[in-house]
C-alpha cells in the first residue's frame, strides 16, 4: 500500500473512530443517567480523571519510540529496531508497576482530597483501583501492540478497533446495568472494551509481522535508553506546554470572570474544539509518512507534502473558523433553546484563534519530525506563560475576549514565529516560501468565503426558526467546499483529487 492510501485510510478511519466516540458519548451517558443517580455518576467521572493524570506517567516516551521506529523499520534484521522496542517494553513495563502502585496505594487519600462522601467512599477505592490496573495493563502492552501500528503506517486497524472497542464497551455497560451492577457497570466496559482493544490490535501487528524475529531484538543499552530519554522528555515539555494553554482558559474564565462565564465558555467552544480536533487530524495521520520521507533522504518530497498539508489545513481550519465565526451563537442558541449565548465577536476571535492554532501546529511539528525540539520546549512553555498574563491583564476590561486575543496574540509570537523560522531554516528557503507560496491560496479562500458566508448569513437572518437557520448553514457550508477546491487547494494537490475520484468512479463503474 502506498504512502498515499495509507494516509487517506488513517484520515477516514479517524474520523469514523471520531464519529464512534460521539455516538458513544450521546448514547452512554443519557443511559447512565438512567440507572445512576448524578452522584453516582459522577463518581466516576472523578475516577476517569484521576487515571487520565496518571496517564500523564507516559512522560511522551510512546511518541519518542513511535518516532524512533520509522529510522529502522526498513532494516527489522540488524537489532536497533528490536533494541528501541525492547528499551520501550523496560521503561513502560515500569510505568504500568508505578500506576498499579499508585492506584493500590493512594485510592483512600484520592477520595478525601476529592471529598467523596462517605457512603461511597468504599465504591470509590474499589472503581479507582481497578480501573488504574486496566490503565496499567494497556501500558504494558503499548509497546509491542500499540507503537508499531503507527511507526509502520497502519493507524487505520488502530481506527477500526476504535470504532469496535466503542461498540463492545457500549454493550456491556448496557448489560452490566441490565444485571444491577450499578456503579461496576462502567468498570466492566471499561475492561471490556480494554480487552477488545488489546487483541484487535495485538492481533494486527502480529498478521502483519511488526515485530523482530526472536534472534533480531538486538540488546539493551544505556546509549538507546538516553537516546528514547532525551527525546521523549522534550517532547514531555511540548505536550505539558500545551496542556496548560487549554487547559488555562477554562479556568482563567472561571477565576476572573466566573463560574457561570466558564459553562458559557465551555459551550459556546465545542463547536471550536471539534473543528480543532478534525484539521489537526491531518497531521496526525501524515506524521508517520512524514518521518519515512525524512529517513529515506527524500527531501523535496517532504517539503512538498509538508507544504501541501499546512495549506490543506489552513484551509480546513478556514473553512470552519469563518462557519464558526458566523453561525456558532445561532447554533448555541438553537442547542441550549435560547439559555446560552455571547457576543458575536467572541465567535469571531474564536474563529481565527483555530485559524492560527491549526497552522502554527503544522509548522512547529517539524520539530518532533526531525526529531530536533531544541528551545522550541522552552517557546512553547513561554506561550503558556503568555496567554495567562496577557488574560489577566485583558480580562477585566474584555471579558472573553480577552481571553481569545491573548492566546491569538501568543500563538502568533510563540509558535508561529519560531515555527516559520525552524521550517525556513531546514528547508533552507526564504520565509515568503515558506509563507506566502504555501498559504497565498488558503488565504484567498478564507477571505472570499468570509465575504459569501456572511452574504448568505445575513440573508438567511431574514428568516426565524431552527429550519431556516439549518438551510443556511448547509447552503454555506456547501459555497465553502466549492470555494476550497476551486481556489484553496494548491494546483498539484487538486490535480491529484480529480485523478483519485476517477479512479473511484472506474473502480465502481
Amino acid at each position: 500500500m502506498s504512502r498515499k492510501r495509507r494516509f487517506i485510510a488513517a484520515l477516514g478511519s479517524g474520523y469514523l473512530a471520531l464519529i464512534a466516540n460521539v455516538v458513544f458519548v450521546v448514547v452512554s451517558v443519557p443511559l447512565a443517567l438512567h440507572y445512576l443517580t448524578k452522584e453516582e455518576f459522577g463518581l466516576w467521572s472523578v475516577v476517569l480523571q484521576i487515571t487520565g493524570y496518571l496517564s500523564l506517567l507516559d512522560f511522551g516516551v510512546g511518541q519518542s519510540v513511535s518516532r524512533l521506529l520509522v529510522d529502522s523499520k526498513d532494516n527489522m534484521e540488524d537489532g536497533t529496531y528490536g533494541s528501541v522496542l525492547k528499551t520501550a517494553i523496560v521503561v513502560f513495563a515500569l510505568q504500568a508497576v508505578t500506576i498499579g502502585i499508585l492506584g493500590f496505594t493512594c485510592s483512600r487519600v484520592a477520595g478525601q482530597l476529592m471529598n467523596i462522601p462517605s457512603s461511597l467512599s468504599s465504591t470509590f477505592e474499589s472503581l479507582l483501583i481497578w480501573q488504574s490496573q486496566v490503565v496499567a495493563i494497556t501500558f504494558l502492552v503499548t509497546p509491542v501492540i500499540f507503537i508499531p501500528l503507527w511507526s509502520h503506517q497502519r493507524s487505520d486497524l488502530s481506527n477500526l478497533s476504535v470504532v469496535a472497542t466503542f461498540a463492545v464497551t457500549l454493550g456491556f455497560l448496557w448489560l452490566g446495568f441490565a444485571l444491577g451492577l450499578k456503579t461496576f457497570s462502567l468498570l466492566v466496559s471499561s475492561i471490556a472494551g480494554t480487552a477488545v482493544s488489546i487483541s484487535l490490535n495485538g492481533w494486527a501487528v502480529v498478521r502483519l509481522k511488526l515485530l523482530p524475529s526472536q534472534k533480531n531484538w538486538g540488546a539493551l543499552s544505556w546509549d538507546r535508553f538516553w537516546e528514547v530519554f532525551r527525546f521523549s522528555r522534550d517532547l514531555f515539555a511540548i505536550n505539558l506546554a500545551s496542556q496548560l494553554i487549554s487547559a488555562s482558559q477554562i479556568v482563567l474564565v472561571s477565576r476572573l470572570i466566573g463560574l457561570d462565564a466558564a459553562a458559557v465558555w465551555s459551550i459556546c467552544m465545542k463547536s471550536f474544539t471539534m473543528a480543532q480536533l478534525l484539521v489537526c487530524r491531518v497531521l496526525d495521520f501524515s506524521a508517520a509518512g512524514l518521518s519515512e520521507m525524512i529517513v529515506r533522504c527524500e527531501g523535496a518530497r517532504f517539503r512538498s507534502r509538508l507544504g501541501s498539508i499546512i495549506a490543506i489545513s489552513a484551509i480546513g481550519a478556514g473553512y470552519f473558523g469563518v462557519l464558526g465565526a458566523l453561525g456558532n451563537r445561532g447554533f448555541v442558541q438553537l442547542w441550549t433553546n435560547g439559555r446560552v449565548t455571547w457576543n458575536a465577536w467572541n465567535d469571531l476571535f474564536a474563529g481565527i484563534y483555530i485559524i492560527c492554532i491549526c497552522v502554527t501546529r503544522c509548522y512547529t511539528g517539524i520539530v518532533g519530525l526531525v526529531k530536533r525540539v531544541g528551545s522550541y520546549k522552552y517557546v512553547s512553555l513561554l506561550e503558556g506563560i503568555l496567554v495567562i498574563a496577557g488574560s489577566i491583564a485583558l480580562v477585566p476590561h474584555l471579558q472573553f475576549l480577552g481571553v481569545l486575543s491573548s492566546s491569538i496574540l501568543a500563538n502568533l509570537l510563540c509558535s508561529g514565529l519560531y515555527g516559520v523560522v525552524r521550517v525556513r531554516e531546514y528547508f533552507d528557503m526564504s520565509v515568503a516560501e515558506v509563507t506566502s507560496d504555501w498559504l497565498s491560496g488558503p488565504c484567498r479562500f478564507i477571505l472570499l468565503f468570509a465575504f459569501a458566508g456572511s452574504a448568505i448569513f445575513w440573508a438567511g437572518s431574514r428568516f426565524q426558526g431552527s429550519l431556516a437557520f439549518g438551510c443556511t448553514a448547509v447552503l454555506a457550508g456547501l459555497i465553502g467546499l466549492v470555494l476550497a477546491f476551486l481556489v484553496g487547494l494548491p494546483t498539484e494537490f487538486r490535480k491529484e483529487i480529480i485523478a483519485f475520484t476517477q479512479k473511484l468512479g472506474l473502480r465502481f463503474s
